[in-house]
This record gives C-alpha cells, structure tokens and sequence, in this order.
C-alpha cells in the first residue's frame, strides 16, 4: 500500500487564508494528477489498484500508523487483483465530449 502526503504541516480540517486555500488547492490537483499517473503505471503492469481518497473517517488512527506528522492526502492500495471483471460499457467520445 503505498500513500501521498502533503508536507505542509496543515491538517486537512484546518482554516485557511484565501491566498492559501488557492495553494492548497493547486496541491491538491496536482497530488490527484500524480496519483492517477501511478493508478495508470500500475494497471500497465497487470496490477490492481483502489484510491482510498476519502481518509477523513480514520485520519488519526492512519497518521498514527504511517508515523508522520504530515498531512495525508490519499492512499492507493496494489497489488494483485482476486478478480477480472468485465469492461463496463462506456459511451462512445462523440457523445460525452464537446469540442469548439
């Protein structure tokens, strides 16, 4: 299991300047971008992925386990999927994008 952290020393429940809010949210974009970038590197290589995103319902219990005092952004779980489900059925791009 790998995980991102946001050494800013912020805590995602603190309040924040607008200067700041526009920073964090730029990181966040960018932590978001980089994690896809691993989730898509992994799935080439026959690996199994799950974005754990949503870590606010056990923030200090993951803090305590990581050992950090950093800001957690996000864990991605590898490794090895016990299934292979199906392809969902996707639109084609024609119908979900518009182009001007």
């Amino acid at each position: 299991m790998g995980y991102s952290i946001n050494t800013n020393q912020h805590t995602p429940f603190a309040s924040i300047e607008n200067e700041k809010l526009i920073v964090e949210i730029c990181d966040s974009l960018s932590i978001g971008a980089a994690i896809e970038n691993m989730i898509l590197t992994a799935t080439g290589y026959g690996l199994g992925t799950l974005w754990i995103a949503n870590t606010c319902f056990a923030y200090n219990e993951l803090m305590d386990f990581i050992g950090t005092d950093s800001q957690l952004t996000g864990i991605v779980a590898v490794g090895f999927a016990d299934e292979s489900p199906a392809k969902r059925p996707r639109k084609p791009l024609e119908e979900i994008v518009e182009y001007r």
